[in-house]
């Protein structure tokens, strides 16, 4: 497979406290317009604006989601569904120091337990939910 470019580009107005900026160009036209400052990326209310950290955390949801629905095909049990939701945490003048996901979908519960139970398959801090029953039918 090729690599694949993608392209944005980005106007910013003023300094970084009262200045504006606005997403020009996307490749894909998809996110063109979109506006943004510094106080959408700092303070909890975006107020109708995106910002760097929102734009990660829809990439790293979309990825996630897609990488999952592909290990889950690869495992002979694709989902019928998967809602991957991330949010990240930015602290200013430190960056972004979390990023949380949230995974729920329509898919077998043997194949959840096989790959989620295990200890050598949870990574820090993860927290795993498995449905009432599952491990049965794992051990079946």
């Amino acid at each position: 497979m090729s690599a694949a470019e993608r392209t944005a580009k980005v106007s910013w107005s003023g300094n970084l406290l009262s200045g504006t900026g606005k997403i020009e160009f996307t490749g894909s036209g998809a996110l063109a317009g979109a506006d943004m400052t510094w106080a959408s990326r700092s303070e909890p209310d975006e107020d109708g604006r995106t910002s760097p950290e929102e734009l990660i955390a829809a990439a790293h949801a979309s990825c996630f989601s897609m990488a999952l629905s592909h290990g889950l095909a690869q495992a002979g049990t694709p989902p019928d569904r998967l809602n991957v939701q991330a949010t990240s945490t930015f602290v200013p003048g430190t960056g972004i120091t979390a990023m949380k996901l949230d995974v729920t979908g329509d898919v077998s519960p043997a194949w959840i337990c096989r790959a989620f139970v295990r200890p050598e398959n949870q990574f820090e801090g993860m927290e795993t939910v498995v449905p009432e029953g599952a491990m049965e039918l794992f051990r079946s």
